[in-house]
């Protein structure tokens, strides 16, 4: 349980990392 929670909390920094990548991208 604690690993597939890891597991998401990587993901969720990962998504998160990208949609500040892409909106960044967007305004330029």
């Amino acid at each position: 349980m604690e690993e597939q929670a890891g597991e998401m909390g990587e993901a969720a920094e990962q998504e998160e990392q990208r949609s500040l990548l892409d909106s960044a991208g967007l305004d330029g």
